[in-house]
């Protein structure tokens, strides 16, 4: 979803929105942010050892991390770089990219992509490591001071309020090694609520109807799409058990098939 809407971007395109409402390229990082709460919430009740729990975060990230970047600085750059090879080398730029293995995120190589629409961005997605090890750090600092489930969703409203009240609406940004502060709010507020999921035991409640609405949603717009809106009432008659049709929901698809 990332690479697919963003590819709209790059190539100085509209991106795509979901539903009429969100960028497909955003919408795919929050939902890994989402995730990614869940996941490495469950990972600290499962283990609520420091060490140990920074060792896997640090073996998810780095080993691939690494490969990556000396891939991209010896055998990428080498190739696309607009300067002769010596030249290349010798920039001490060059060797700042390797700054990213350690989460410093850098984008620029010396004459790679220099002539793009978006000139001296190689692997921009990498933004976004720096963020979540941010988020890491926080969940470790919650479990180490034994803060309850209600700390966590304490967090995801106080970061939702930071977002809307500065982070979305702040037009500087605030650079804290090499990212920008305001990330870590605005995707830090799909982190906590993921995580707030997995403390209240909340996905046994989501999970199914989750399903079921995407899998209904999916069905009326691709209905409305490729066969005209008259048809999705045949689709709304096939599922009838779905609990997302009746109530204000069923407004919503009726709003998104249109």
């Amino acid at each position: 979803m990332v690479l697919y809407g963003h590819s709209f971007v790059l190539l100085g395109l509209r991106e795509p929105l979901f539903m009429s409402w969100l960028p497909l390229g955003p919408l795919g990082v929050f939902i890994f942010f989402t995730i990614s709460g869940y996941l490495v919430s469950e990972s600290w009740d499962r283990d609520p050892h420091l060490l140990r729990f920074f060792q896997r975060r640090l073996l998810r990230i780095l080993p691939g991390l690494a490969v990556c970047v000396l891939l991209t600085v010896g055998v990428l750059g080498p190739l696309l770089t607009t300067l002769p090879l010596a030249d290349y080398f010798s920039n001490p730029h060059t060797l700042g990219y390797l700054r990213t293995i350690g989460l410093y995120i850098t984008y620029y190589l010396p004459g790679v992509f220099d002539g793009n629409r978006y000139p001296n961005a190689v692997n921009g997605s990498l933004w976004s490591l720096p963020v979540e090890f941010l988020m890491y750090i926080v969940v470790a600092l919650v479990g180490v001071l034994h803060g309850n489930r209600w700390v966590m969703a304490g967090l995801a409203v106080a970061s939702a309020l930071t977002c809307l009240l500065w982070a979305q609406v702040s037009q500087s940004a605030v650079v804290v090694y090499g990212f920008d502060l305001r990330q870590a709010f605005i995707c830090g507020t799909y982190f906590w609520v993921g995580a707030t999921i997995q403390k209240f035991g909340l996905v046994r409640h989501l999970v199914v109807r989750a399903f079921l609405e995407f899998n209904t949603a999916w069905q009326l717009i691709w209905a409305a799409h490729f066969m005209g809106t008259r048809y999705t009432t045949s689709v709304q008659a096939t599922f009838p058990r779905y609990p997302l049709l009746g109530g204000g929901s069923s407004i919503w698809l009726r709003r998104v098939t249109k």
